[in-house]
């Protein structure tokens, strides 16, 4: 193990559509260090306060443009909160299901996902979208899969994947799929769990 001390950089690489990805990386290991220059990137190494400081301001800067953060209590439970309010999208309170009341009062769509797979947060920006279109007739319940999620409801106790899309009517468990769903099957999905109540 390396005895050097610790080194900070802050870099930014245009992604193929041009967007701007920032990213953090500290290391003691130079033949990492060495292997930035060779990659594709703008990088500055600074101090370990400047580090610091420079995350926290594009901490705050994502969770603007984004409208939501994510925070972790001691425990490491994950708590999402809205920083700017989405119609017919709520985000679950920590607890099993019997305990979230309002999720037995009409019909709802429930996506269990995971903030550090990217097709689930694929599925969490996609569910948000496709959600508006049916103007509060399908609410959309978002809870965190860092949350204990396996014994949250019987029917997904035992799976070990994610995302997943629950369905449920006045409390009623209905249907449930597995994995990334595009706008157009989600959407198709949705409106055919709506037909039977129309």
């Amino acid at each position: 193990m390396s005895n050097q001390k610790k080194r900070y950089f802050y870099w930014e690489k245009k992604s193929i559509e041009g967007r701007s990805i920032i990213a953090f990386s500290e290391h003691n290991d130079v033949k990492q260090i060495d292997a930035y220059r060779n990659m594709d990137i703008n990088y500055i190494e600074v101090t370990k306060e400047e580090y610091e400081e420079l995350q926290n301001r594009e901490r705050e800067k994502s969770e603007l443009e984004r409208g939501w953060k994510e925070e972790y209590d001691a425990d490491g439970h994950c708590k999402l909160i809205f920083t700017r309010p989405r119609q017919f999208v709520h985000a679950l309170p920590l607890g099993k299901f019997q305990e979230q009341t309002m999720l037995h009062e009409g019909r709802w769509l429930v996506l269990i996902f995971a903030f550090w797979s990217q097709p689930d947060m694929m599925a969490f920006g996609s569910s948000m979208n496709v959600i508006q279109q049916f103007k509060g007739e399908i609410k959309l319940g978002l809870y965190s899969i860092d949350n204990d999620f396996w014994d949250w409801h019987p029917v997904v106790h035992g799976l070990h994947r994610s995302p997943l899309y629950l369905l449920f009517d006045q409390g009623k468990f209905i249907e449930m799929r597995c994995g990334l769903l595009n706008n157009d099957n989600l959407q198709l999905w949705l409106q055919n769990f709506l037909i039977p109540n129309s």
